[in-house]
């Protein structure tokens, strides 16, 4: 699925409002590869990178000349495309002005999605990775691309053969700061917020759907609308608040449905993200799944991946064999089960409603 932030429906509106702009484009590159090329003067691209560009057929990995041709563009006007990970040396001029020794190794970029799944060490089959932080991601590896009849989940690249299969919500940690920034002064910070929704009766509070910024998995429409639903006069700021991390989080959790239904349920789930550092939203996290979620405790798991991929590219690590320590962050309450298996039923439907 290719979302209209991706660089194809860039290059798309930029050939239709500023045709002598793409006229004059030599080269095509996201900072990543222009980054790469000055460090090291290798025009060079990650597969990865590439297939979350819209432009790479995600069976063949290579560059799509019907999508190319919808924008007017040509193979060479891209880098050179590169399976798993890729090194080139400094150059001494910029070695230079960093004050490093020339030829050190430089990595072509991978996305920060795909890092946190090899930081968690999730690059084989059966771990998924679960971030919650200004937007919502689950993501995990398959043999194959597996692409579902109905447009909701996304299929990117991650190297040596392997798929990272998963679903992006549009909105998580930026509907929380626009609920409790728009609270008048004096209602309390995030701490006040999580203990009113701590006080309150779940089963009787509202919902709300997290479109306010328009809708990525499952449905993909940018122009969709969000909001409270089912609201009466007995509610406050607590059942809002709860209903505002509930939503978020059935929104992930209907996109988890779908992708279970194509790979199948995960052996483990390792979470990461902003909803660490709010024990209600993590709990509320595992009681809705209703798994186990683990964590690697680290605070940015795409960085160790990317470190991990830099020592792979030495041949300094052997690929899966980067396994971080885990602990448990969160365990179900079986007792909440039914309760918001019967909430999300009532989500579902005001989805569908508020289309």
């Amino acid at each position: 699925m290719v979302h209209a932030l991706y660089p194809i429906w860039k290059c798309h509106h930029f050939r239709r409002t500023q045709p002598e702009l793409m006229q004059r484009a030599r080269y095509v590159s996201s900072l990543i590869e222009y980054l790469f090329e000055q460090l090291t003067g290798e025009a060079a691209v990650s597969k990865c990178i590439a297939s979350g560009s819209g432009f790479l057929d995600i069976h063949t990995l290579d560059w799509h000349d019907e999508l190319l041709e919808l924008v007017h563009l040509e193979r060479d006007q891209f880098a050179e495309l590169k399976d798993g990970p890729h090194w080139a040396g400094l150059r001494a001029s910029i070695a230079g002005e960093l004050g490093l020794q020339p030829g050190i190794p430089v990595t072509v970029g991978f996305s920060d999605g795909a890092m946190n799944q090899v930081g968690i060490g999730g690059d084989e089959q059966g771990t998924m990775s679960f971030s919650v932080g200004t937007s919502g991601a689950i993501r995990t590896i398959a043999s194959q691309p597996l692409i579902p009849e109905t447009p909701s989940t996304w299929c990117y690249y991650l190297y040596n053969g392997k798929r990272l299969v998963g679903a992006a919500t549009q909105g998580a940690g930026d509907c929380v700061d626009w609920f409790a920034g728009n609270l008048p002064e004096g209602a309390g910070g995030y701490q006040a917020l999580e203990r009113a929704a701590e006080e309150i009766d779940v089963e009787q509070a509202p919902f709300f759907l997290p479109f306010i910024y328009g809708e990525r998995s499952p449905g993909w429409q940018d122009q969709r609308l969000g909001g409270f639903l089912d609201v009466r006069p007995q509610h406050g700021v607590g059942d809002f608040y709860h209903a505002l991390l509930e939503g978020i989080l059935f929104n992930i959790y209907h996109c988890y449905t779908i992708l279970s239904g194509l790979v199948g349920e995960p052996k483990e789930i390792l979470i990461s993200g902003g909803i660490m550092h709010s024990q209600l939203w993590l709990q509320m996290a595992a009681d809705i799944f209703q798994r186990v979620l683990l964590t690697t405790g680290v605070t940015d798991d795409s960085i160790i991946g990317m470190s991990v991929v830099a020592l792979q590219a030495l041949v300094q690590l052997k690929e899966g064999e980067y396994k971080p320590r885990t602990a448990v962050a969160a365990n179900p309450q079986r007792g909440k089960r039914q309760a918001y298996q019967e909430r999300f039923q009532r989500y579902l439907e005001l989805y569908e409603l508020n289309r």
